[in-house]
């Protein structure tokens, strides 16, 4: 074997080692990022899809403990009146 051929075996070692390194590497930062994806859809689908039930069958959650229900209205939520702020006498003066 000449001197070429030895030189063209070595370096072929070389470029087949730093290959397989790039390729373990890449695999390596996609298997990462396929798990980072799959750690976000555990922990976020599970909760989405049953806000979307909910909303599709138009249940409400419970109120939390610091929510009390308005004496007028059972559920807790107080109905619009239809009228604004008004501009009575007393809030037409200015001190």
């Amino acid at each position: 074997m000449n001197s070429f051929e030895e030189l063209e075996n070595s370096n072929r070692g070389e470029y087949d080692r730093e290959r397989d390194e790039r390729i373990q590497q890449r695999i390596n930062d996609t298997l990462g990022t396929y798990r980072f994806l799959g750690q976000v859809v555990d922990i976020y689908v599970p909760r989405l899809l049953d806000t979307v039930v909910e909303i599709a069958a138009g249940r409400r959650r419970p109120p939390s403990k610091s929510h009390r229900p308005s004496p007028t209205d059972p559920q807790g939520i107080d109905k619009p009146t239809g009228g604004g702020p008004s501009l009575g006498p007393s809030d037409d003066r200015r001190d």
